[in-house]
């Protein structure tokens, strides 16, 4: 619990709702329901296909599905302008190093592993790296594609985003802004995440331009094609299983698991491995082995991963029986082995047994297993300096295509010159997230003495915001005599706040997610504290014969999670991030969530006896990431009679237009697609004819 000053009387919450309830369980116990309703419904759904026909109209559903999930893919497949800068000799082979553009001006680094002694085109695997950040030269990539070229197979290895030569966040002299990798992906995944797609679109749209450069080559036979990758290289080869139909075989490696399983892990993702209302529609890891029915799988596994080995096992027998019913369960198999996650050798050697036999009708007895020697990771480069951007800085990143599809999209908006009608189409779309899938319930408030005060009566009160996920407050008012108007509070640590030296501060925020300044317009730091306390705020407001109601929503002050893994429950990748990628698969988000609440709130407001408004005035005052849910909120609930907001987080179209945007906690306001609908100033002639007041925000709230 965060200390107030010395000698100061708490107004906020004891722990577990002052001893009357533990609810730092029920937003994870609410999302795990909800999940397991989904897991369980389309299980017995996919256990009804029984027959061929049928089969093929769930894969034909499941890849709708997942194509509509990520936003579609880029539709620009023009000349791939492929550069070979570079060949080393290796035993029994040679690697060409090659770059091509995914789009024009989205330059693709690669190895190109030929075979010595082929005669004739012959079979080719596109090598898929994981979160290594030497990526395709990473010494484990190394040794599996030398394995697969000494037995006679072209090797592709290619560079991810944000890894390799491959990185976007740097400054001039090579410096990282923005940690590779995990650390990339999600952070312009978010972006991507507010247009309504994902991040994983542009891994799936590399992978494809790849096959289209091995299939430009004489060396290859494009009708003998497979796949692989290792932990996030293993996420690619499942999405390409999924969406690209020129493959004859595939090796997903150390990501197949099952979706509960991993559920209950409590760990989070990456943004490329979270399928947006993919729980919601029925897909999960068994699918991406269906969909790939009855073409020949192996999947590689490891006993001792964070992807469960017993999710994988339940998988891969799930999956059998549809390949059973096509008549091919011999296509489909499942290796591990004792290691921890890693591309182990075992598993190499599975693979290339399994790609020999498949792209090249070979005799796996005879297959080369001798030990690779990996080179030296600059020998492999593709640049002179190690990374793309810094040998070309025309290079295009996942912020510049989401900047373009951003400025397409809103001037898409801005045709409707209307802005009534604009507002209106807006809360139309807000509604529909805010409301869907909610179970409004009676309120059952309790209401507990709160501390005693001179001049005030405070009381603690918690109420059902939906049958399993309460709200709570802290209620103030004047001890003598009536209030004038409530006012619904929604600090950024709701009631915890209370009793914290600023409301609002993030002084607690990971040194890790501050994006450091870099002297360049788009470096954004961090915006400073609110500059007054919550307490204070709130006892002067009551002195001045208000009442105000300092809310908690979901996931906040006396509502917040225990911790589900090791990180804070704020932190990226932490407790809270975790369940908001689970809600981003219910087709859901914590953020319309919390709007909601603050709507239970305002109708608790209403009805409710002991707060007895009888037809005064209700208003919002909101802080931060509050005056975010406050906002929204107002826009869909004519009888709040005012607004004001301070430290407003940056517009949409300020986040989607700032390379280095402050990441802070900004991920927990996320409303997947916002962006393509609405901006926040496009609401304001919601509020009009109501008083609104925005301190301390940036030009972009004027309308």
């Amino acid at each position: 619990m965060v200390q107030s000053s010395p000698g100061a009387q708490h107004l906020g919450f004891q722990p577990y709702l002052d001893g009357f309830y533990d609810a730092s369980v029920q937003l994870q116990l609410h999302v795990y329901r909800r999940s397991e309703e989904l897991f369980t419904r389309w299980e017995r759904h996919k256990d009804g296909l029984t027959d061929a026909q049928q089969v093929t109209a769930w894969q034909q559903q499941v890849r709708a599905y997942a194509l509509a999930a990520i936003g579609g893919l880029p539709d620009d497949c023009g000349p791939l302008d492929a550069e070979h800068v570079g060949t080393i000799a290796g035993d029994g082979f040679d690697v060409e190093k090659v770059i091509f553009q995914s789009l024009p001006r989205v330059y693709v680094t690669a190895n190109l592993y030929l075979p010595r002694g082929v005669v004739g085109p012959t079979g080719a695997v596109v090598f898929l790296c994981g979160h290594a950040e030497a990526a395709k030269t990473y010494p484990e990539y190394q040794a599996a594609c030398q394995r697969l070229a000494r037995n006679g197979l072209v090797v592709l290895a290619i560079d991810p985003i944000g890894q390799g030569e491959r990185k976007s966040y740097l400054d001039a002299n090579g410096r990282e802004i923005v940690r590779w990798g995990t650390g990339e992906h999600s952070y312009a995944g978010l972006q991507c995440w507010w247009l309504g797609h994902s991040i994983a679109r542009y891994f799936v749209h590399d992978a494809r331009r790849a096959i289209d450069y091995l299939v430009s080559r004489p060396e290859v036979d494009r009708t003998r094609l497979g796949v692989t990758g290792n932990s996030g290289g293993g996420t690619q080869t499942t999405w390409l299983m999924l969406l690209e139909p020129r493959l004859a075989a595939a090796a997903p490696g150390t990501f197949v698991t099952r979706r509960r399983e991993y559920m209950w892990t409590g760990q989070a993702q990456d943004a490329e491995q979270i399928i947006p209302g993919g729980t919601a529609r029925g897909i999960d890891h068994e699918d991406f082995l269906i969909a790939f029915a009855p073409r020949p799988v192996r999947v590689l596994a490891v006993d001792y991963d964070f992807f469960n080995l017993e999710g994988t096992v339940a998988t891969v027998e799930r999956a059998r029986r549809v390949y059973r019913v096509l008549g091919h369960e011999e296509n489909l198999d499942l290796v591990h082995t004792p290691a921890g996650h890693c591309y182990h050798p075992v598993l190499a050697r599975a693979s290339t047994e399994f790609f020999v036999r498949h792209l090249r009708g070979g005799d796996v007895g005879e297959v080369d297993d001798a030990e690779p020697r990996p080179f030296d990771p600059r020998d492999l480069w593709c640049t002179r300096s190690g990374q793309v951007l810094l040998d070309r800085p025309e290079t295009r990143r996942v912020f510049d295509l989401n900047l373009e599809e951003y400025r397409s999209l809103r001037s898409s908006i801005e045709r409707n010159t209307d802005r009534l009608l604009r507002a209106e189409t807006a809360r139309s779309w807000l509604a529909a997230q805010v409301h869907q899938d909610r179970r409004p319930t009676p309120f059952f408030p309790r209401w507990l003495p709160g501390p005693a005060l001179a001049g005030s009566i405070i009381q603690h009160g918690f109420w059902w915001s939906e049958p399993d996920v309460l709200g709570a407050g802290v209620l103030l008012r004047p001890r003598r005599g009536d209030y004038q108007s409530l006012i619904l509070a929604l600090f950024d640590q709701g009631t915890a706040d209370l009793d914290a030296p600023t409301a609002g501060s993030r002084d607690d925020e990971p040194a890790d997610q501050q994006l450091p300044r870099d002297g360049t317009d788009e470096s954004v730091g961090r915006s400073p504290g609110p500059g007054f306390l919550a307490r204070e705020w709130a006892l002067t407001k009551v002195r001045e014969g208000q009442a105000v109601l300092v809310v908690d929503v979901r996931g906040v002050g006396a509502l917040a999670p225990h911790r589900i893994n090791p990180r804070s429950p704020d932190e990226h990748y932490g407790t809270l991030f975790k369940l908001l990628t689970d809600l981003l698969a219910l087709d859901d988000s914590l953020a319309a969530m919390r709007v909601y609440d603050v709507l239970r709130a305002a109708e608790l407001a209403r009805t409710d006896s002991t707060i007895d408004l009888r037809g005064r005035p209700l208003q919002i005052f909101g802080v931060r990431s509050g005056a975010f849910h406050g906002f929204l909120a107002a826009a869909l609930d004519p009888t709040i009679t005012s607004v004001e907001l301070v430290h407003p987080p940056p517009t949409l179209g300020a986040l989607l237009s700032t390379r280095l945007y402050d990441q802070g906690p900004r991920w927990q306001d996320l409303i997947p697609g916002m962006a393509a609908h609405f901006d926040l100033p496009d609401l304001r002639p919601l509020v009009e004819g109501r008083e609104l007041t925005i301190r301390q925000a940036s030009g972009d709230w004027q309308a």
